[in-house]
């Protein structure tokens, strides 16, 4: 969203960004020219977990709503354009009498990405009111037509060519398996510590680490410490940028039981890291799929969504070296088929389409 609404501005429209947060914890930089906008209305700090369950979570996300219906008045937009569900869910409630067009973009798998029940009817009642429903793939479009009588636009995640390709000199020395990710359950670290315990005897001067921060912090220490992994494996938090610190990771790995459309997989294979991920729902396999003459190596490692195919996968890629980086060369193409120019056409054209 930062990056869309910066590009949106530098094609001289006028970009307003509005945010639920004070503004104080920002990790991504937006264009001077874009105008932000901090509610500060967090004060239920987890709003994905927010419930209307209590009078005091009910007034809560009558607040933000209100609050962010005052704002898009202050904005006076010509459309709003909306990311994530629960976020979508609001902003469509606010946006409703202004008779300003809206879109909205699933960044997850709705199939999976399960919302607390007053939320999910919520979703239901108020997608078919948006100009366009946007998601990452083909099967969550298809879910989303069916499902909520959304009228639909895939339009992908996009990466930008890197500023520089990962030191493969480097990174073969390094023997470092790179995560990225929150520290969520849908993130499937608990499997990917559980394979990486099983074949560490076998390559003990393998490291893991796993950067992110989220709720799961407190177990996965544990569970290092349960699997006796506590010289091997790293949590160093968020990382602004991990590929400034970690470009010359020996291999990256995406666990996820499913996901939206992978920015951590697409920017490690942009830089010619060697790169394993599971066939979960929606994302890895669109990605793979785009791009073009994958032979005789794949652009990355494509392995089953499950404990054994993480476990083969990481075993495959660490014993072979050659295979490795015959897949990591292979995988800079992406930056070519998932481009940044053709992203933000693809925006700006629903947009001025629901305008219309």
């Amino acid at each position: 969203m930062a990056r869309l609404c910066s590009e949106l501005s530098r094609r001289n429209h006028t970009v307003t960004l509005i945010t639920l947060d004070n503004g104080k914890q920002d990790r991504h930089v937006v264009d001077p020219t874009v105008q932000r906008v901090h509610l500060d209305a967090m004060s239920n700090a987890q709003i994905v977990k927010a419930r209307f369950g209590s009078p005091r979570r009910l007034m809560d996300a009558v607040r933000r709503i209100s609050s962010l219906r005052q704002a898009i008045k202050n904005a006076s937009p010509d459309a709003i354009l909306s990311f994530c569900d629960q976020m979508n869910v609001m902003t469509l409630i606010a946006a409703t009498r202004t008779k300003i067009p809206t879109v909205v973009c699933e960044r997850s798998d709705p199939r999976h990405q399960v919302l607390p029940k007053i939320w999910e009817q919520l979703r239901v009642a108020m997608y078919p009111k948006a100009s366009s429903v946007v998601a990452l793939s083909d099967e969550v479009a298809d879910h989303l037509i069916h499902y909520y009588q959304s009228r639909t636009e895939v339009i992908p995640s996009a990466i930008d060519p890197p500023a520089a390709q990962s030191n493969r000199a480097i990174a073969a020395t390094a023997q470092q398996i790179l995560a990225v990710g929150r520290l969520e359950p849908e993130k499937g670290f608990e499997r990917l510590l559980h394979a990486f315990a099983k074949i560490s005897p076998q390559y003990p001067q393998w490291t893991l680490c796993i950067a992110g921060d989220g709720s799961l912090r407190s177990r996965l220490e544990q569970l290092i410490d349960e699997l006796n992994l506590q010289n091997h494996v790293h949590l160093p938090g968020w990382i602004q940028n991990p590929w400034e610190e970690k470009s010359d990771t020996t291999l990256f790995v995406l666990p996820s039981l499913y996901e939206g459309f992978p920015s951590a997989l697409m920017e490690a294979m942009s830089r010619g890291v060697p790169s394993i991920c599971v066939d979960c729902d929606s994302g890895p396999r669109a990605i793979l799929d785009a791009i073009p003459e994958q032979t005789p190596h794949p652009a990355a490692l494509l392995v089953t969504n499950d404990l054994n195919g993480i476990e083969t996968g990481l075993e495959k890629m660490m014993s072979d070296p050659t295979l490795r980086e015959a897949i990591g060369k292979k995988g800079t193409d992406i930056t070519s088929v998932f481009s940044w120019t053709n992203v933000v056409d693809r925006y700006e054209q629903l947009l001025v389409q629901a305008c219309a």
